[in-house]
């Protein structure tokens, strides 16, 4: 339960402090920072209270290395490794269709029309900028009710 609250945590904050605040990034380094923080919290806070209070109820190395492991999987996929991939290649047929290119005609057609954004708005404000939640509610909002 602990593991997967943490890939949890991790699939919310990484996405939000690497796309909306654009600040330190979680999961896209070497030894991502996110995953790190988890175990050191699950060291000294989880392992440190429950010492303190004289129980056997702490974390053995096993249980810690197995979490460590299961964020350390799961960092990547929101951010970087999948998400940061996936929804610029999805929604880029219809950003970047011109007269010049036709790709309204040779390639928008081949596309379920459950897969990609219908909303102009959508799109441009995914690859030109806007507020963070407006663009992933447009996005989201097409894919799931439209199937």
């Amino acid at each position: 339960m602990i593991g997967i609250a943490s890939v949890v945590f991790l699939s919310v904050a990484a996405p939000f402090t690497d796309l909306f605040l654009q600040n330190s990034e979680l999961s896209g380094n070497h030894l991502p920072l996110g995953p790190m923080l988890v175990l050191i919290a699950l060291i000294v806070i989880v392992n440190g209270a429950l010492q303190l209070l004289e129980t056997p109820l702490g974390l053995s190395r096993q249980e810690l290395l197995f979490v460590f492991c299961m964020t350390l999987v799961a960092a990547g996929i929101p951010t970087f490794g999948l998400v940061g991939y996936l929804l610029p290649a999805v929604a880029s047929p219809m950003y970047f269709a011109s007269p010049e290119n036709d790709y309204a005609s040779l390639i928008q057609h081949h596309i379920p029309s459950w897969l990609i954004p219908s909303s102009p708005e959508a799109v441009r404000q995914l690859y030109e900028g806007a507020r963070w939640f407006p663009t992933w509610q447009l996005l989201s909002s097409h894919t799931v009710t439209e199937r």
